[in-house]
């Protein structure tokens, strides 16, 4: 089943929320230091993840490069429309 990936920043809080596909309610584990996976209780499906004081965060990569790892398999793929446009 296709889905989409959906990020979406909160300035107010310095929160980056990532959704695969539709926004759904979930149970969070705190997987890393302020980081959360969210996933449906019963599927075991992930179905986003939350990092807080994200700007603060990555803010501080201009010194040097950070990378956040996170134990999470995904299989992406482009929609057949836009690989042919891209020429792919």
């Amino acid at each position: 089943m296709a889905k989409n990936l959906t990020l979406a920043y909160a300035p107010s809080s310095d929160e980056m929320n990532i959704h695969f596909g539709e926004v759904r309610k979930a149970i969070a584990k705190e997987i890393e230091d302020e980081v959360y996976l969210r996933f449906d209780p019963q599927t075991r499906e992930v179905v986003g993840l939350t990092v807080l004081h994200f700007r603060a965060r990555f803010g501080k990569a201009k010194a040097e490069p950070l990378s956040l790892v996170l134990p999470v398999l995904a299989h992406l793929k482009l929609p057949k429309k836009m690989a042919e446009a891209l020429g792919v």
